[in-house]
């Protein structure tokens, strides 16, 4: 209810204000507001899931458990209702049916509401779960060293129907932060996607007015704001020619700088996942006796939250592309699961027909520490699904909500694990049995506490739709379901290349090196990755193009 009467306020009011007015004191405000907004509703409800999971109260954590089971719920009641409406010629027929399922979606959310208001006040027992929202930028300011400079982009609206982009820069020894324009959005639509890790032209726009903050400092901590969420900028040329932006700065992206001033629980990396070469034509009945291997171990989910709906089960309307298969992805996931257990990591390894969506659920709270997910992934942007059937869905949402605008956006991003192909291909699953889409929807209401890691070497796994409060995506997926640091792509990627990047990643880890560190060095390797040519046994660097390792991006990954 706050954000939903104020994120205006705070997206575009006081950004333009500050643009425009820029007193020390206003600016000051704006960083404060800035760190409050990015990730407000993400922030808030995690830390009230850990307050009640946390209390020991099985009273309480009953309660909260049937609060999850009422919102997956009322997707899945939602979902119905766009195939029961899809269904359906008559208008007047249609009408009367969407007014029907309406008072039922409003009789659940007056249920959850209650739900929630109680849980609140039940919370004040164990805690303060609003305590990371007060962080200000003091705090922030006090985890910097003097090789260090924290960067808040921000978004907004501005005079002329203009959409600026600006930043908002601190560092040490300021006495408040600063404020830097930037670019208007009509420049960043003027350079071609394809000239992003080509040329300078966006660093000028992104890097080059923020010349003096980055002099001299080592670390850079920026949290992104707009279409920069689905940019690499933290690889992209630098403005003055030399090398990239990555090659002279660590550029460590998160979702706020408040992350910076979070305390949090150091996760060890002892228990491991690795998914890859997996069989998406695995056949129905194979996936049905692999679904009841798991059954003990999702039997404590509510039925309503294992099986929600699956929207991009909906055809190939979504532009899917067919599910071919990846072998270089089991290469992988077997190097991959051979080196974390040279880290002492007890890894567990997934492939062909184990890699299925029922083994993903089953990790619900078993507290796993690092995932790596090597598969198919798939983003269905909002501008495509307007065009679609799903455009029906809107009829049952009241868009200005922000946790209908989430939940819409959590179903159009997923990763595909065995047997997916059968959605597509129109083969009916029996009753209670998951298809091998997991939407981020899905994955939100998973229990991956103590996640430190999750690798997701797939396409496109970083992309989601833009809002203040973050990427509704994959990434606020596993982000709602406990994961820590997230290291993700934000483009199609290619097979090979891929594989030696992520191989490398983790030898990195072995010998020691941090995740970005580690991610650097591995792109690294890949631009100067040699082979011989077969025919002309010509020694060439295949990879040596941004499209084969520049569009991988680590998120909150702070060591």
């Amino acid at each position: 209810m706050f954000w939903n009467k104020y994120n205006n306020w705070f997206e575009t009011d006081l950004p333009a204000y500050t643009f425009y007015i820029q007193t020390d004191s206003l600016i000051a405000t704006a960083y404060n507001g800035t760190l409050l907004s990015k990730g407000l509703l993400l922030n808030s409800e995690l830390e009230m899931s850990k307050l009640l999971w946390e209390s020991g109260d099985s009273a309480v954590i009953a309660k909260y458990e049937e609060l999850r089971s009422n919102r997956a719920m009322l997707n899945k009641m939602q979902e119905k209702g766009w195939a029961d409406l899809q269904s359906v010629t008559d208008s007047i027929e249609k009408e009367k049916k969407r007014e029907e399922l309406i008072a039922r979606r409003d009789s659940l959310n007056n249920i959850i509401d209650n739900q929630e208001s109680d849980l609140v006040k039940l919370s004040k027992v164990y805690g303060d779960y609003t305590k990371n929202l007060s962080i200000n930028w003091r705090d922030v300011q006090a985890k910097l060293g003097n090789d260090d400079a924290a960067i808040e982009f921000l978004y907004f609206g501005a005079k002329n129907d203009s959409v600026m982009y600006a930043a908002l820069t601190l560092t040490k020894d300021d006495d408040v932060p600063h404020l830097i324009p930037l670019f208007e959005e009509k420049q960043l639509a003027g350079i071609s996607k394809g000239d992003y890790y080509k040329t300078a032209s966006l660093s000028n726009l992104v890097w080059a007015p923020l010349n003096e903050v980055l002099k001299g400092k080592k670390n850079i901590y920026f949290a992104p704001a707009g279409e920069l969420h689905n940019i690499a900028i933290e690889t992209i040329p630098r403005y003055n020619g030399e090398g990239l932006m990555s090659d002279h700065w660590n550029l460590y992206r998160l979702s706020s700088t408040r992350q910076l001033a979070l305390i949090k629980d150091k996760n060890e990396m002892k228990e491991a996942y690795v998914y890859g070469g997996l069989s998406y034509d695995m056949e129905v009945k194979d996936v049905v006796a692999n679904a009841y291997k798991y059954a003990d171990k999702t039997s404590g989910l509510s039925r309503g939250m294992v099986n929600i709906a699956d929207s991009l089960q909906m055809h190939r309307s979504a532009n899917v592309p067919a599910l071919e298969p990846l072998p270089g992805t089991k290469v992988e996931a077997q190097n991959i699961d051979r080196s974390l257990r040279e880290l002492a990591v007890h890894s567990t390894l997934l492939t062909d027909t184990l890699g299925t969506e029922a083994s993903f659920k089953a990790l619900s709270g078993s507290r796993p520490n690092v995932l790596h997910i090597a598969t198919h992934g798939h983003y269905w942007p909002e501008s495509e699904a307007k065009n679609s059937d799903l455009s029906i869905m809107a009829m049952l949402n009241d868009d200005s909500q922000s946790r209908y605008v989430e939940d819409k956006a959590l179903t159009r991003s997923a990763l595909f694990f065995a047997g997916a192909e059968n959605a597509f291909d129109g083969e009916e699953m029996p009753e209670g049995i998951d298809d091998g889409i997991l939407t981020a929807k899905e994955i939100s209401t998973l229990d991956l506490r103590g996640l430190e890691l999750v690798v997701l070497s797939a396409c496109q796994t970083g992309l989601g739709e833009i809002t203040g409060d973050g990427v509704f995506g994959l990434q606020r997926g596993f982000k709602k379901a406990g994961a820590n640091a997230m290291l993700m792509s934000l483009r199609n990627v290619n097979d090979a290349a891929t594989r030696l990047l992520m191989e490398r990643f983790y030898k990195g880890l072995l010998n020691k090196k941090t995740k970005l560190e580690a991610l650097k060095e591995a792109q690294q390797y890949v631009r100067d990755y040699k082979m011989e040519d077969a025919t002309t046994h010509t020694v060439q660097q295949p990879y040596q193009s941004p499209e084969y390792w520049a569009a991988f991006i680590l998120l909150d990954a702070l060591d």
